[in-house]
């Protein structure tokens, strides 16, 4: 496991955010992941939990699927981003995190595709074409992301009802603070 990686605290928690006062930014909440590799959707699944809810005006759901590069013009019209996927950790299914892209860093080669990117690489992408907001990413370690199949593994299933509700505090935790300046 990366040093940057924060894992779920044994009481549940995950730490609590700084609020400031101020007017509530505006926050996409995007699930990215591909619904037919089992544990990989995981993302979608959460995002059509949240979906159900009733959430404030300034929260946007998104469904990225495995497109997530297509969407780097419109991270830049929000002040927070909340990204919903799988994470490969190497540690037990269904194990929950939460870091930000500046926390872990990849050390692949050269990608010549945007198919070839990974989450990290779209987000350092955005981050270099100063499009990308505060970004925070809620990652549950798969049991079984292989073709195919929509079911998620029992590990990973028992554990949405918690990571909504660490999306749910990371809104929270988002409301309290202020919007970028200027921003709508």
């Amino acid at each position: 496991m990366s040093a940057g990686l924060e894992a779920e605290n044994g009481d549940g928690s995950l730490g609590a955010a700084a609020a400031e006062s101020g007017s509530a930014p505006s926050v996409l909440v995007l699930g990215a992941g591909n619904l037919l590799l089992k544990d990989d959707g995981v993302g979608i699944h959460v995002l059509r939990r949240l979906e159900k809810l009733e959430l404030p005006g300034e929260v946007t759901l998104l469904d990225a699927g495995t497109g997530i590069h297509r969407l780097l013009e419109e991270f830049s019209r929000f002040d927070r981003l909340i990204v919903l996927d799988c994470v490969q950790a190497g540690a037990e299914p269904g194990t929950v995190f939460r870091f930000r892209p500046e926390d872990v860093r990849e050390s692949r080669g050269v990608t010549t595709s945007l198919h070839q990117m990974g989450l990290l690489e779209i987000l350092e992408m955005a981050r270099l074409l100063d499009r990308l907001p505060e970004t925070v990413i809620i990652g549950i370690q798969p049991g079984d992301a292989s073709p195919w199949g929509e079911e998620l593994t029992p590990e990973v299933e028992a554990r949405l009802d918690r990571v909504v509700q660490i999306v749910l505090e990371e809104l929270r935790a988002c409301a309290a603070a202020p919007g970028r300046s200027g921003h709508a």
